[in-house]
């Protein structure tokens, strides 16, 4: 076994913790598989001429990291032969023995199979990166490779490269997976951790990424005052009696502010096609409208989220009624993280939560600061099935100094995948 430092010295990291699997692994028969046998081997790996750009790379990396890890170049192939022991990438072109039971359009984007039969080896799976993932984890789970940072990976050296029997599906427990240090932005890092950022996405030809548009704070975008507030200050926040068209946020119960707020989500969906969830939430800080309607609202809610859900609703129906697929996501942060009385999200809105202005050093039990979020998010959960996070893995009172976080780094991610949360940002000191 050897770790080999690339170019610059080892950072300081945490592991990617964030890409949680659902793991369900059955061992199979006892029989030895020989990939490599004393730096010798009789297999090729196969990949369908056809086959997409990401699963073509996962075919090169699992050839690349086997040549590594123990000096055989296995062939790559695109050309059938039932004799040969192959190992094959992708469900095209598998032979029916290795893909017996299984429904390929039946796999999620991100999940795989690594499956043995008679000597062959089928990772495979959906579009467009699951074959990807599951060579990464064949390399990491099974061959006990790690990408620990960009710049320190561990690829144990071996002269024969055996396993057994295996019949393992893996799909991720978060959806969305992106940690905001700048090492996790390098692609090649990403990847092999299995991060599917959205702010620096992964290039197609890696099997892109979980993509939103706009990122976040999304309201003057929405209705811009620079366009509107001059002409329509009722558009905007009333506070103190003031309409607000700066750091502050939007009349969320005026029907035109709804309306024209729709048409710029219809546009954002037109030019971003490829999108997987289009941002409608508030401004960052507070701001929110005090003007009679949308405080009553508020008030008969219990919460502030009541105007922002509202709003985001109504636009939520307009898509669903052309666009049934999309999804819309807004915040519970900050003045909006108690969820409304009534008022329940619909089922293309994600609710992305904040764990803000909580403790950031400590794992969730068993940390008395955690315990009101952990109630808010029950609380959501009652209401909707659909809770991404965002977390906070920095102390913003001591930017620069070292953070030894590791409690909650090690454990936040297990306990909202326990608790059915959908994707994690998880905001480092980038």
């Amino acid at each position: 076994m050897q770790i080999h430092f690339r170019a610059a010295p080892p950072k300081t990291l945490f592991l990617a913790t964030f890409f949680l699997f659902s793991v369900f692994i059955f061992n199979g028969c006892s029989q030895k598989i020989r990939i490599v046998d004393d730096g010798v081997s009789q297999y090729r790996i196969y990949i369908a001429e056809n086959a997409a750009p990401a699963e073509k790379y996962a075919a090169r990396e699992l050839q690349k990291t086997l040549l590594e890890m123990s000096g055989c170049e296995l062939p790559l192939t695109h050309t059938k032969n039932p004799d040969a022991r192959t190992i094959y990438i992708g469900f095209k072109g598998a032979p029916a023995s290795l893909v017996s039971g299984l429904d390929a359009d039946a796999f999620g984007k991100e999940e795989y199979i690594i499956r043995t039969k008679g000597g062959d080896l089928l990772i495979a799976g959906g579009l467009p990166r699951g074959s990807l993932y599951g060579v990464i984890g064949f390399l990491s789970d099974y061959l006990g490779c790690r990408w620990y940072t960009a710049d320190v990976v561990k690829i144990p050296r071996k002269k024969s490269i055996i396993i057994g029997g295996i019949t393992d599906r893996q799909k991720p427990a978060f959806e969305y997976r992106e940690a905001w240090y700048k090492e996790a932005y390098n692609a090649d890092w990403a990847l092999h951790n299995r991060l599917n950022p959205s702010i620096v996405p992964l290039p197609d030809s890696l099997g892109g990424s979980y993509k939103m548009y706009p990122f976040v704070h999304t309201f003057y975008r929405l209705v811009s005052p620079d366009k509107y507030f001059q002409t329509h200050p009722e558009y905007f926040s009333m506070i103190d009696g003031k309409r607000q068209g700066h750091e502050a946020q939007l009349c969320l119960t005026n029907p035109d502010v709804v309306k024209i707020a729709t048409q710029t989500v219809f546009r954002w969906i037109e030019e971003h096609p490829d999108a997987d969830v289009f941002s409608v939430d508030q401004n960052d800080g507070y701001g929110w409208c005090e003007c009679p309607t949308c405080s009553a609202l508020d008030e008969a809610e219990g919460s502030h989220s009541a105007t922002v859900l509202g709003f985001v609703n109504q636009i939520a129906d307009s898509v669903a009624r052309v666009y049934p697929k999309v999804q819309l996501q807004t915040l519970a942060y900050a003045y909006t993280e108690i969820p409304p009385k009534t008022i329940r999200p619909r089922a293309n809105v994600t609710i992305r939560m904040c764990h803000y202005e909580y403790c950031c050093a400590h794992r969730m039990e068993g940390c008395e600061r955690h315990r009101q979020f952990i109630e808010r998010l029950n609380a959501w959960r009652k209401i909707t099935p659909r809770i991404t996070i965002w977390d906070y893995f920095t102390d913003y009172n001591h930017y620069l100094l070292p953070f030894p976080n590791f409690e909650s780094v090690i454990n936040h991610p297990r306990f909202y995948a326990d608790h059915g949360c959908i994707g994690l940002f998880a905001q480092g000191s980038n």
